[in-house]
């Protein structure tokens, strides 16, 4: 007899107003050394696109929105966690 084991939601869920200069900020390769430009700009459409209409976003759907990414370029697991952890930092200010 199988287990069948959901995902595990390591991330806050709580959505909260994130503008897009915001983005800019927290993803930039001044802040994670190891993202390319295009990377940079990938990940900064990635999480834009990911915000609701009110400009509202959780950790987790960053994190799901980067992972998107990482899948389809050079965009790395590393770039993704560090990214996620900027967020982390942004959103606890």
């Amino acid at each position: 007899m199988g287990f069948f084991f959901g995902r595990t939601n390591t991330h806050n869920a709580t959505q909260k107003r994130l503008s897009r200069a915001a983005i800019r900020k927290v993803i930039s390769r001044s802040a994670i050394r190891s993202l390319s430009a295009s990377d940079e700009l990938a990940a900064e459409e990635a999480v834009d696109k990911a915000r609701g209409g009110d400009g509202k976003i959780s950790v987790q759907q960053i994190d799901d929105a980067l992972k998107k990414i990482e899948l389809r370029s050079n965009f790395t697991a590393t770039d993704r966690n560090g990214i996620v952890a900027a967020f982390k930092k942004h959103f606890n200010k």
